[in-house]
């Protein structure tokens, strides 16, 4: 039986380098998506499998993301951008009955809580930089 699969991020080298890979499997339907008409991975699968989707930011994100579970038939999600997959494992429940690839939201947020505690980030621009002008 073969299984369905959606890759989000289609343009970013990690979508291209997941659909490159469930590509080589004979028992997978890859399917590609990413805001972007022009995204290079979307043009790694046929023209009935790639969808376009609203920025991952966008409210209507995980609901477009949805429609394509129900309509696709979809078994598996995988999403590939970061702000993407914040939203959708947020609200994983509405993907239902697919599968989605990826930490429930609160573990990101353990993991945030962690990194912002032990990995303090440096304010780059403290540092004096000389300044620029033009000659006359």
């Amino acid at each position: 039986m073969t299984k369905r699969v959606l890759v989000t991020g289609a343009g970013g080298p990690a979508g291209v380098a997941v659909i490159r890979s469930l590509l080589r499997r004979s028992d997978l339907a890859v399917f590609a998506a990413d805001m972007d008409g022009w995204a290079s991975g979307i043009y790694l699968v046929p023209p009935a499998q790639r969808r376009l989707v609203p920025p991952g930011r966008d409210d209507d994100f995980v609901p477009a993301i949805a429609r394509m579970v129900a309509e696709d038939d979809l078994d598996l999600v995988i999403s590939t951008v970061d702000v993407e997959l914040i939203a959708l494992a947020g609200r994983r429940n509405e993907l239902a009955p697919a599968v989605l690839a990826a930490p429930s939201a609160e573990q990101y947020e353990n993991l945030r809580a962690v990194v912002d505690a032990h990995c303090p980030v440096l304010d780059l621009f403290a540092a004096p930089v000389p300044t620029s002008s033009v000659l006359a």
